[in-house]
């Protein structure tokens, strides 16, 4: 039988530098000294799972069917099984070959361990019989061999082959099913509609052959001791894909594999540069003064969390309601601040982070480029419904610096690049067909909603309109900051730095305020309208906010003068300020349970007299003094919603300064800082990672097929058992072992405790007896793994 590594050996160098140019991983560090480390790279799962996300829909499932044949199938297998459309089996069979999944050994086909395990359930047919007979001890296995009749002597590897050649024999089957008891026909035939049946209890204690309650009476028991069946869980049985083809071939009723049609390649339509850059700046704008309202607010006033994180559905439809923006906006604007690291929903309340005050004083394009490169690089599909339906909360999904490519992530990217790359308008539907038919593994069934989400807020973003990608898009796609800044110049207006104040007590602002004439209006005035322009009404009880805090008439008009752009302010707007502050504390609270004291007499007689303020309880002590029944804040809420301007005054007689606690996240930020970083585009789907000058250097270099590793079992001092080994393959512990002793960073995939799969860049592995330690890259401290839990390791791709 010739392994992968003679296979590499017996190609031209030509041949040799194609293969490695369309295998992105494989001279990634650490690099391959022997063809024998480079097969053992080529068929490791995670090598094997990139080489598959190059090919299209037909590649994908005849991939399927060649796992479902197992190792040593013939072309005309796999055109029996796949024969429609004539051809299209053995093209796609030749292309798999030249990206080293499969090879050819005579007139028979050859595939990987590792790649077949990539499709554990090939066709829905049911478990491979080799991954089924792993799992039985040495005495099980010479139980089956005994009951057809065949040797059970030798070492464990060579009663596999024995037992596989058997059972994949289809007159092996035929021989069991016609000396099973009665019954055993008809059982069979409903396994090759469903491979996976539920057994009886009696049948499922019988089916031990060496137990004391074996019988072979029973269909379900004697397909268990003939090896035909085979327990899966209590109660329940599988029935091996490798022998329900053999036998449907012999039963003249083979399996076969529809192909669905390719779709058309979307064709785009010229569209009018200057229109779509026009579209892309409005939704662009609308969307940085989104974001800025609703972090003002969160800033403001931090609304609580729920007890699971994050801000629930009632608060964002609140903030909705107060900001004038739909649910969803405020949801997406949410999310991509919180990956941007300038809000945090891991604590009691949500809270604006320390690196929000920065970004709310930087320039409009650079506050802009945050989000672009935060919703680029976002691990999960942050405009998904908020509702009902969500069952959710937002501002709880992972930091990207703690996820390596997610599917959600390679989705955005792969469908951003590919409109790009196109050059013109093309609806999306059509351009989502297409790509999940180009490249399935990136566009899996689970995720055909998230391809409409994507496009909702790429939109929503102004990376993309009227069907077609804006300069955000191509800057993301470069992967550039300075094209980034520079496309966020162009599409959003700059910040203004004057206010327009007008007789009707509005103010307006041109574009995206900065942070400090906004916070000086919104001290003042309410939000109006958000926009192209901002705008502001002042009322008394806006003024008054002011007063409260300690604002006097003299600085407020000084203030505004500053911004009015060099004109006048409005009389109407002085004669506002002055008559607040003239009515300004005419009423001040004492606490007792309290009191209400003033200069005014009268003032103070129809403030006891309002019907508004009955609840207060409020009576005369003296033409000055008034006692009330509520504490001090119940009756300034009550003073101030009727009309009137009254101060807090402390036991002293000092007026109290009302001015809100600011509040700051102690998290730090997901991205660790201000500082703008672009994630780099997903692994490129249409190009190698490896130019043919690269990989042709690479194969002259690579000689022998041995890996040198024999039988390690030890990785830079951890110790790894042989169930470890076997799960992690040649290269697998290879890769960690470099990793262990030169802190360079790995990918590792492993399972928690909640059967919960993670994929992670590690960097600085240390090890323990039967621990791995780490540091995710990006995260604050060490994370730590049983060796049990890991169930790859591989190298982390070179940056194109």
């Amino acid at each position: 039988m010739r392994t992968l590594a003679e296979h590499l050996a017996s190609l031209s160098p030509d041949a040799l530098a194609d293969l490695l140019s369309l295998r992105a991983d494989a001279l990634a560090e650490p690099r391959p000294e022997t063809l024998g480390d480079l097969a053992a790279r080529l068929e490791s799962g995670m090598s094997g799972m990139r080489a598959l996300s190059l090919v299209d829909g037909h590649g994908f499932a005849i991939a399927q069917a060649a796992a479902a044949l197992g190792d040593g199938f013939t072309t005309a297998d796999l055109e029996s099984l796949v024969p429609e459309p004539a051809g299209t089996a053995r093209a796609a069979l030749e292309e798999l070959a030249r990206r080293g999944l499969v090879w050819r050994d005579g007139e028979e086909w050859r595939s990987s361990r590792g790649f077949r395990r990539l499709f554990p359930d090939a066709l829905g047919l049911g478990p491979a019989l080799e991954e089924v007979l792993e799992g039985y001890t040495v005495a099980e296995l010479r139980d089956y061999l005994s009951a057809h009749g065949i040797s059970p002597d030798g070492r464990r590897a060579v009663l596999l082959q024995r037992l596989l050649h058997r059972l994949r024999d289809p007159d092996t089957t035929a021989a069991v099913l016609s000396g099973g008891p009665p019954g055993t026909v008809e059982l069979f035939s409903r396994l090759l509609v469903e491979p996976l049946t539920e057994l009886d209890y009696p049948d499922y204690i019988a089916g031990h052959r060496s137990s004391r309650y074996a019988r072979t009476d029973r269909p379900g028991a004697w397909l268990l001791q003939m090896g035909v069946l085979h327990r899966v869980d209590y109660g329940q049985a599988v029935l091996p894909r490798d022998i329900h083809l053999a036998i449907a071939r012999a039963m003249g009723t083979p399996e076969t594999v529809p192909l669905r049609p390719a779709p058309p390649a979307p064709v785009p339509v010229a569209v009018e540069v200057t229109a779509v850059e026009r579209a892309c700046a409005g939704a662009a704008a609308a969307c940085l003064d989104t974001c800025r309202a609703v972090l003002e607010a969160v800033a403001s006033a931090p609304p609580p969390a729920l007890k699971t994180g994050g801000l629930g559905v009632r608060e964002v439809r609140r903030l909705a309601k107060e900001i004038g923006r739909g649910e969803q906006e405020i949801a997406f604007a949410l999310q991509v601040a919180g990956e941007a690291g300038l809000a945090d929903g891991t604590g009691d309340s949500v809270l604006v982070t320390p690196a929000y005050d920065e970004w709310s004083a930087a320039a409009p394009e650079q506050r802009y480029a945050v989000l672009l490169a935060a919703w680029w690089g976002m691990a999960s599909t942050p405009g998904r419904p908020v509702g009902r339906e969500a069952r959710g909360s937002v501002l709880t999904a992972p930091p990207r610096t703690q996820v390596a490519a997610t599917p959600e992530r390679l989705l955005r990217h792969d469908l951003i690049r590919t409109l790009v790359a196109l050059g013109g308008a093309v609806p999306w539907e059509p351009l989502t067909a297409w790509r999940a038919f180009q490249r399935p593994l990136a566009f899996p069934d689970e995720l055909a909603d998230h391809a409409a989400s994507v496009a909702e807020e790429a939109e929503r973003l102004g990376v993309v309109a009227l069907d077609a990608a804006g300069p955000a898009a191509r800057a993301l796609v470069e992967g550039s900051v300075d094209d980034l800044l520079a496309a966020a110049r162009a599409l959003v207006p700059s910040a203004g730095t004057v206010a327009t104040f007008q007789a009707d007590l509005t103010a307006l602002v041109a574009g995206s305020p900065p942070a400090g004439l906004s916070a000086l209006l919104g001290s003042l005035a309410d939000v109006e309208s958000r926009g192209a322009a901002t705008v502001w009404r002042f009322s008394a009880g806006s003024v008054r906010r002011a007063f409260d805090a300690g604002a006097t008439a003299e600085g407020i008009v000084a203030d505004l003068e500053r911004v009015a752009a060099k004109l006048p302010l409005p009389q109407p707007l002085t004669y506002l300020v002055h008559d607040v502050a003239r009515r300004h504390g005419a009423v001040h609270v004492v606490p007792v349970a309290c009191c209400v004291v003033g200069q005014d007499a009268a003032l103070l007689a129809e403030v006891v007299r309002t019907r508004a303020l009955a609840g207060l309880g409020l009576r005369a002590l003296a033409p000055t003094v008034l006692a009330g029944a509520k504490p001090p804040e119940a009756t300034l809420d009550a003073l101030r919603a009727a009309g009137y301007a009254p101060v807090l005054e402390d036991t002293s007689g000092a007026i109290v300064i009302e001015r809100a606690a600011v509040r700051r996240s102690a998290t730090t930020a997901r991205t660790g800082s201000l500082a703008l970083v672009l994630p780099p585009a997903s692994e490129g789907l249409e190009s190698a990672v490896h130019g043919l000058e690269a990989a042709a250097a690479a194969a002259r270099s690579l000689s022998g097929t041995s890996t040198g590793l024999g039988t390690v079992r030890q990785a830079g001092g951890l110790r790894l058992s042989e169930p470890a080994q076997d799960r992690l393959g040649n290269d697998g512990v290879r890769v960690l072992h470099w990793a262990l002793r030169t802190g360079r960073p790995v990918q590792l995939h492993y399972v928690d405790d909640r059967d919960r799969h993670h994929r992670v860049v590690a960097r600085g592995l240390k090890a323990l007896p039967g621990t791995l330690l780490f540091n995710v890259e990006g995260g604050p401290s060490y994370a730590h793994i049983g060796i049990g839990e890991l169930v790859a390791v591989g190298p982390v791709l070179p940056t194109p």
